[in-house]
């Protein structure tokens, strides 16, 4: 076992106040555009909502690279685009020069994210820390890297100190086609297993350092390389023993890259300290609800509580419907198919799918735990 190495001290991003403008081409050189999702371990259904009257299940197992997928039919949300839901993502690598330093923007591109669709992390390779850039692409505020992991679990920019971490080699696998070496992170927090592609210059040591910082882990020349570009990252948290995996779909290369997707600030920029871009706790309207299966006409209504210190998501059998903020309660209408899943926004915390049928009120607790709520034949109704 080996102990993380040091890298030269990047400096740090000003977070108190706005940053100066930099300028850049309208076009850059060469980059890699990546399209990824970040799902949960084990079998992890993959909604494809489109124009039709079916949904498609592509379900994965844990430690596969078979796919099987089956179709059920029920009708879906009206859609103008194709829509996975779980999160997804666009990342740009802007490879290194010897006159200029790497960057990275990483783009939420679905509802289904702590963040709304079209919020970017921005980062520079010389410069430690990210920018948050808001959807109108003008807005901005300034994140330590240490704060990345309550970001993505609380959507907070708390800070929370990396803890040491040791490495371990792992047998080399295949990703993308392509053979990955494999590195096993550990601390007192997350095992992390990283997958990484040979890919010289591509500016993937950026998204490495992004991705461990979710997981507490400093930045170290030893876990993060220029020439490796991360594919498959996956997160064990020890205290509730679920996976979560971070898996890159698609890599392009793209001959001219756009210039303004890598400013800092960004144009035009707004300087939000202190704030994060707004979210509707609700990801689906009630005429799309009721194309997912949920019938707003019947009596029956499910309120669900989260009394609980975690934002969570509220999965009603393979949908994510909403995330619950620490003390929210929510009313939801009766679901044909009457399942219930909570998952943490990392897929760190989580509760078993339980049947609803009968149990209209439901409290989450600080175990996160489900707990049926006495309720009086009055209050429950016929």
């Amino acid at each position: 076992v080996l102990s993380a190495s040091k890298v030269p001290t990047a400096r740090p991003l000003f977070i108190s106040r706005p940053l100066v403008g930099e300028p850049l081409p309208a076009q850059l050189r060469a980059g890699l555009q990546l399209e990824a999702e970040f799902l949960f371990s084990g079998v992890r259904p993959s909604v494809l909502l489109t124009r039709t009257n079916q949904v498609k299940f592509k379900r994965r197992q844990q430690n596969d690279s078979k796919k099987v997928q089956r179709t059920v039919a029920r009708p879906t949300a009206a859609s103008s685009v194709q829509e996975l839901i779980w999160p997804q993502f666009r990342i740009d690598l802007l490879p290194k020069t010897n006159k200029k330093p790497a960057r990275l923007n990483f783009e939420f591109q679905s509802r289904i994210a702590p963040f709304p669709s079209g919020t970017q992390l921005r980062s520079r390779a010389d410069r430690s820390g990210f920018l948050v850039v808001w959807p109108n692409g003008r807005s901005y505020r300034v994140v330590p890297e240490s704060a990345l992991s309550a970001l993505f679990r609380e959507r907070r920019a708390d800070v929370t100190p990396p803890l040491p971490t040791s490495v371990e080699k792992g047998l080399p696998e295949k990703q993308l086609g392509k053979t990955a070496e494999v590195q096993l992170l550990k601390n007192s927090s997350v095992e992390v297993r990283i997958l990484s592609i040979v890919a010289p210059e591509s500016g993937g040591e950026q998204l490495c350092r992004l991705l461990l910082s979710i997981g507490r882990v400093a930045r170290s020349a030893q876990f993060c390389r220029d020439d490796l570009l991360p594919v498959r990252v996956e997160f064990t948290f020890f205290d509730r023993k679920l996976s979560a995996i971070f898996q890159v779909k698609q890599i392009e290369e793209v001959a001219n890259m756009q210039g303004s997707r890598f400013l800092m600030p960004p144009q035009m920029p707004i300087f939000k300290p202190g704030e994060l871009p707004p979210k509707s706790n609700r990801f689906w309207q009630d005429t799309e609800l009721k194309e997912l299966g949920f019938d707003l006409n019947s009596e029956n209504k499910y309120r669900i509580k989260n009394e609980s210190l975690e934002h969570l998501y509220l999965v009603a059998q393979t949908i994510p419907v909403a995330i619950l903020s620490p003390g929210q309660e929510m009313t939801l209408p009766d679901f044909k198919e009457s399942s219930l899943a909570l998952r943490g926004l990392l897929g760190r915390a989580f509760t078993a799918e339980v049947n609803l049928k009968g149990h209209p009120h439901w409290l989450v607790n600080n175990d996160l735990d489900l707990i049926v709520e006495e309720t009086s034949r009055e209050e429950a109704g016929p």
